[in-house]
């Protein structure tokens, strides 16, 4: 089985070559994979552990994911709600490369504004590095399809007031879905949590020494849950901690270290994120650059046997989005592997589509 799995995969790179799929200027680079549109839901029932997208797993990895483009397939992809929607299309627009003197239109502030949300929508990003399948390594490029979705307000900040002597306002809370294709061939939707002014303090032993952050746990941007679901809509696994994963505390504070634990009280499955703030870094979206903090660390879970490395930007002008991902992980004989960034290839996303 993986053996065939390993030729379909290096088949779809061969295809993928002939056909110059990659994002370079003037060529979209899209390939997309359509799924039948007459998929419905399910009754399986979801095993006890999930991952986030990108995460190497007993699974081989999905023979188009070294392609051009991957599009989401026509689902809504929702436990609750069994409708079939439409998926919108990859943009066919070119994909320029932006001038060496574009600066972003927009700094990224140290919190997330209160009024600020992410642009709800379809968003063409792009891929780059490389997948190593028994000892073969092959590049990624091209385009893949994520979706933001489902803004819910829920109230006020778990810091309802500002520090003493400043103006600013009293925090709120919030959170919202991306959905994205993963390596193995499923849909992952992620639930991501933003505090805007939460609880914590900060331990600064001196020079050289890294800044400690305390506080509460869910003290910035948090994963709430993850839910993974195959082509067809039938839910695969699920990770829902009573209290989220940190991947950024804020307000931002550069050279920051946090750690963050989060468990699934029906699973016992168990996230952990080790991470440190860096200075803002840039993203070329596709001609706009767009500026977001960097956060670096080490990110377990206690369904897979080895650790992965993440580099996230975060757009906190962008209400909290995430805008770039580079994902390091291999397995322990070395013969499977994962290194590859995904970047947000637009500012202004298109509709999502209809029910």
């Amino acid at each position: 089985m993986r053996s065939r799995s390993l030729r379909r995969l290096a088949l779809a790179m061969v295809i993928a070559t002939a056909g110059g799929a990659c994002a370079k200027s003037g060529s979209t680079g899209v390939a997309v994979r359509g799924v039948d549109a007459n998929l419905v839901f399910g009754t399986k029932q979801p095993p006890r552990n999930a991952a986030p997208a990108n995460t190497l797993t007993d699974e081989s990895l999905s023979p188009d994911y070294a392609n051009g483009g991957i599009a989401l397939p026509n689902q809504s992809f929702t436990s609750t709600k069994k409708t079939l929607r439409t998926a919108p299309s990859l943009p066919k627009t070119p994909c320029p490369d932006a001038t060496l003197n574009a600066f972003p239109s927009e700094a990224a502030p140290l919190d997330v504004p209160n009024d600020r949300r992410p642009a709800v929508g379809s968003y063409r990003w792009k891929r780059s590095g490389s997948v190593t399948v028994n000892k073969i390594k092959l590049p990624v490029s091209g385009f893949e399809q994520h979706l933001v979705r489902n803004i819910k307000e829920l109230g006020a900040s778990t810091n309802t007031r500002p520090v003493p002597g400043s103006t600013a306002e009293p925090g709120v809370l919030f959170s919202y879905e991306t959905v994205q294709p993963d390596a193995n061939g499923k849909v992952v939707v992620t639930t991501w949590q933003v505090d805007t002014s939460a609880a914590q303090s900060t331990v600064n032993e001196g020079l050289n020494t890294p800044v400690v952050n305390q506080g509460s746990p869910e003290r910035g941007l948090v994963i709430k849950k993850i839910d993974v679901f195959d082509a067809q809509g039938n839910p695969q696994s699920s990770f829902a901690p009573l209290t989220g994963l940190l991947v950024l505390p804020l307000p931002v504070q550069q050279g920051l270290q946090f750690q963050s634990v989060a468990i699934d009280p029906a699973t016992g499955e168990e996230a952990t994120f080790n991470g440190q703030v860096f200075p803002r870094q840039r993203v070329d979206a596709c001609g706009e650059i767009i500026e977001g903090w960097q956060v670096k660390g080490s990110q377990t879970f206690s369904n897979s046997a080895t650790t992965r490395t993440e580099e996230l930007i975060v757009a906190t002008q962008l209400g909290g989005l995430v805008i770039s991902d580079k994902v390091q992980q291999a397995d322990a004989t070395g013969a499977n592997a994962i290194d590859t960034l995904i970047s947000i290839g637009q500012l202004k996303p298109d509709p999502l589509p209809a029910t």
